[in-house]
């Protein structure tokens, strides 16, 4: 009786392991996105050869790109200095609010967040990235090594699905790493007219 329950359990078991690879095999056929080893998507993902994360990551210090500006004064509190400046894009002229916190810069256009800036260890993306990792840490947090890594490499926001079209939130990240393959600052910038 022992045996028939033991060679039930591994039956299921390797039920199981089968249902697992059909599953990352279809997702990974289907969206490029495969499980990782612990069942859980990779953060990092691939798309159209470029990497990408979830939108939700394309924060610093809980402020995201495209918050109004007075939310970051709510989360943040009064900036330390505001540098003024005068520029110009499609969207036709514009004045830049530089808003410096001690851990943090970020760039108001038009109301909006527009860029955030960062070479400070206490300063984060919502999964834990910050100045100060190694590229294996950064890796492991990430889910897999990131794909053209140099000093410097790009992520950019996967895009998501809506109504049966493809759309994304036109955000960039870049992470600048040493000689040592030590994160030295992250950037994040939004796209506007």
């Amino acid at each position: 009786m022992k045996d028939i329950e033991l060679a039930t359990v591994n039956l299921a078991n390797t039920s199981i392991t089968k249902m697992v690879c059909l599953v990352s095999t279809f997702l990974l056929l289907m969206f490029g996105r495969a499980l990782a080893d612990d069942g859980k998507f990779p953060l990092l993902q691939l798309f159209n050869d470029a990497d990408c994360m979830p939108v939700a990551e394309f924060k610093l210090d809980k402020v995201a790109a495209y918050d109004p500006e007075g939310k970051v004064k709510k989360l943040l509190g009064k900036p330390n200095k505001i540098d003024l400046l005068e520029e110009e894009d499609d969207g036709g002229p514009y004045t830049l609010r530089r808003l410096h916190y001690k851990d943090i810069v970020i760039d108001i256009v038009r109301g909006k967040v527009d860029r955030l800036y960062t070479a400070s260890t206490k300063s984060k993306t919502p999964a834990g990235i910050h100045p100060g990792l190694t590229i294996e840490e950064i890796s492991t947090i990430l889910g897999r090594k990131p794909q053209n890594l140099d000093r410097s490499f790009g992520i950019v926001a996967c895009p998501k699905t809506r109504n049966g079209m493809s759309w994304d939130a036109s955000l960039a990240m870049t992470l600048s790493l040493n000689e040592h393959n030590v994160l030295v600052s992250i950037e994040i910038i939004a796209d506007r007219p």
